[in-house]
């Protein structure tokens, strides 16, 4: 992380305190957090904050967010801006998210939206 990339929390806490409601974007980050915060149910305390695994939290929320990114037909949040002659994406990690996606489908030949849950759990598979 560079002294420009954003703290990862702070990120995080802004998109759920300022951005709109209606984006699912933000809906699938509050269910990756639910999901994470269920997934440890013994951390149950009053007294003290809870660290939330920023790993997990992105597992849950790529599986979440796979279905919107499709190249075939993306559904988009909102309408794209322009800026100048170029139509800006709606989001800053689509291009990083369609790619991903896009690299997935050309390994199995196959498109779902599940698959987003599929490929998290292939992450999760040790490697020799």
């Amino acid at each position: 992380m560079t002294s420009t990339d954003p703290i990862p929390h702070h990120t995080i806490s802004t998109i759920l305190r300022h951005d709109a409601k209606q984006t699912s974007y933000k809906i699938a980050l509050v269910r990756a957090i639910n999901d994470v915060a269920l997934a440890f149910p013994d951390l149950h305390t009053t007294e003290q904050d809870v660290a939330v695994p920023l790993r997990l939290l992105a597992e849950h929320w790529i599986a979440y967010y796979w279905p919107f990114m499709d190249p075939a037909a993306p559904i988009l949040q909102g309408s794209r801006a322009r800026r100048g002659a170029e139509l800006r994406h709606d989001m800053a990690f689509r291009p990083a998210l369609t790619r991903l996606r896009t690299a997935w489908q050309a390994i199995v030949n196959v498109s779902s939206p599940a698959d987003g849950f599929y490929l998290v759990g292939e992450l999760r598979v040790p490697r020799r």
